[in-house]
């Protein structure tokens, strides 16, 4: 079992970040101004910060139902970074019609993966990929006439996640995104925390440190605070927020989530146990 007090931490914890993803939701989408639609990739901004924040509350749930849950929160831990530097990539030129044609490329994206699908005999509902298409190409005329065209990948419309990570300058945090797909991808470096050893001399235990929870939980919040931000600012640019408008996160509140997270909390004890049905 984890120490009490560490599991009270943690707990506090993850209901800071539960509250704080809720507090970010309200912030951005309490009100909808008319301006909004004229450029795309804030509409769309704002549809990646639902995928954001619900991918947080989720992680929160997961981490409710229990600790040893770990490696179903790092999938969501995953996929809540990659809405969000996805996000940030479309967000981070100054420029609005620059922002305009990454959107562009994003578009591109899902105009190919449509197409994909409909070739598998899986064609996803709503829009054809003959009606995107005809949509992609009118922006991307419009765009031209402006001087703008839409960035690339090297195989596909949009850019590779590290290409992204790299023009934002966290491409550090690579090494995140490949930790946290070993549980998706099902890896033997994802088992490891049931195994101990190989061969002969292996032994089956559960082995949870509580560290882990509390880089996850921080690694979560630092993504939703950081692409929150960054579409609250476009959102002041274009005037769809005003320039006062308040940072979804109080200062207090932000000094209490880090006061359970900093180093000060130092977690030394690991759960081992045998492997087992049930929770502990």
């Amino acid at each position: 079992m984890m120490p009490e007090h560490e599991a009270r931490d943690l707990t506090s914890a993850i209901d800071c970040l539960y509250e704080a993803a809720g507090c970010a939701l309200s912030s951005l989408h309490g009100s909808q101004a008319s301006g909004l639609g004229y450029y795309e990739s804030s509409c769309e901004a704002l549809l990646l910060h639902v995928l954001v924040v619900r991918h947080t509350e989720a992680f929160c749930g997961v981490a409710r139902e229990g600790f040893e849950c770990l490696p179903s929160a790092q999938v969501l831990a995953r996929a809540a970074f990659e809405v969000a530097v996805r996000c940030l990539w479309m967000l981070a030129p100054s420029d609005p019609f620059a922002r305009e044609a990454r959107w562009l490329a994003l578009l591109e994206e899902w105009e190919q993966d449509s197409e994909k699908l409909a070739r598998a005999g899986a064609a996803p509902p709503g829009l054809t990929t003959t009606e995107i298409r005809r949509f992609r190409s009118s922006v991307e005329q419009l765009l031209a006439g402006r001087g703008y065209s839409k960035p690339r990948g090297r195989r596909s419309a949009a850019p590779t996640f590290h290409a992204m990570l790299t023009d934002l300058s966290r491409v550090q945090d690579y090494a995140n995104y490949m930790r946290l797909s070993k549980p998706v991808h099902g890896t033997l470096g994802a088992t490891a925390m049931y195994r101990r050893g190989l061969g002969n001399a292996k032994v089956f235990v559960e082995d949870i440190d509580p560290r882990r929870w509390r880089d996850e939980i921080a690694f979560v919040w630092r993504n939703l605070d950081v692409v929150t931000g960054r579409i609250a600012a476009v959102l002041q640019e274009i005037n769809v927020l005003p320039a006062e408008h308040p940072p979804f996160a109080s200062v207090e509140f932000r000094r209490r989530f880090e006061d359970l997270l900093g180093p000060r909390r130092v977690f030394r004890a690991r759960t081992v146990r045998r492997l087992t049905a049930g929770r502990s």
